[in-house]
């Protein structure tokens, strides 16, 4: 994962968020304290995402088994490459629409309720998490946090 840690400067403060320490958030008003940013990016996350895990977490939600089927043949989908076809075992499609959506399924169930629980139990200050795929930026109080 690449990480970068840095003080937020005022500027940057008054800058919206997508939700902070309550998980509902405010658009107009950020309630919470931001005083650190950590940027990170989950480097090689599309290559590598299990289809098990990706499937059992869509079943959690998607009954319809066309719809499933549907999701399980995008991920095997393979790659096409000089005229030789390779089956994928591992990852999501490169450059197809529906890998961002995925990868943002998986996520929820791995990173979101992570979050969730450490800022519950273990965060000292206020926080805020705006997340897209393997894209993450935190918003910190205190940087015992980061």
């Amino acid at each position: 994962m690449r990480k970068r840690e840095r003080p937020l400067d005022s500027a940057q403060s008054e800058t919206p968020c997508m939700y902070g320490n309550s998980g509902q958030g405010n658009r107009e008003t950020p309630s919470t304290k931001v005083n650190w940013v950590l940027d990170a990016d989950i480097r090689g996350f599309f290559d590598n995402m299990s289809h098990e895990w990706t499937m059992k977490f869509i079943e959690h939600r998607v009954a319809d088994r066309r719809v499933l089927r549907l999701i399980r043949k995008w991920l095997r989908a393979g790659v096409s490459e000089k005229e030789n076809w390779a089956r994928t075992e591992l990852g999501t499609p490169q450059g197809a629409v529906i890998s961002p959506l995925l990868a943002n399924i998986y996520l929820h169930y791995t990173l979101d309720l992570w979050v969730k629980h450490w800022r519950k139990h273990l965060a000292t200050g206020d926080l805020i998490v705006v997340r897209y795929a393997d894209d993450i930026v935190v918003g910190f109080e205190h940087r015992t946090d980061t």
